[in-house]
């Protein structure tokens, strides 16, 4: 998912990157031939004149693929926390999970169908929301995946996101 998304951001930076690239070999041909030639000939002054050009060009695309860089860059680290955890997300977790451990389970409890005792999930994510930490939503999301239909017993993911 994550590369579907990063496709569109590195396709556009290749391009501008060719394009500079492409632009800076034009650019380092017609500068040699300069090298070579009179400086006092025609061809010389209608040459010098178009390398000027080729590296306003070049210039110009080389600043444009640095920006489309930066965005993918940023688009990049934004997607990256879904599919690991940084340490200081991990300790943030370990703590809450602390914390959850010591609420209390008996209030979790409520009388079912023929009177069975169940345990009411709404209930324990209701408490666990008192415990409310500041969690970034794509640790949220990768917990959430990973942990929907094991430990959370299909849990809806409004529920999950709203505690």
């Amino acid at each position: 998912m994550e590369q579907s998304h990063l496709k569109e951001y590195k396709e556009r930076w290749d391009a501008a990157k060719d394009k500079a690239t492409n632009l800076w070999r034009e650019y380092q041909t017609e500068s040699n031939r300069l090298d070579m030639m009179d400086f006092n000939s025609e061809d010389f002054k209608t040459l010098d004149a178009q390398c000027d050009n080729t590296k306003l060009a070049y210039d110009e695309a080389h600043k444009q693929g640095e920006i489309l860089y930066s965005i993918y860059r940023q688009e990049q680290l934004k997607c990256g926390q879904v599919h690991y955890f940084e340490m200081q997300f991990l300790e943030l977790l370990i703590r809450k999970n602390i914390k959850v451990g010591r609420c209390h389970p008996k209030k979790w409890r409520t009388l079912g169908e023929g009177g069975i005792d169940m345990i009411d999930y709404s209930l324990i994510l209701k408490e666990i929301a008192q415990l409310r930490d500041i969690v970034n939503l794509g640790v949220c999301v990768g917990v959430y995946q990973t942990c929907n239909g094991k430990q959370f017993k299909h849990m809806p993911a409004s529920d999950f996101i709203n505690f």
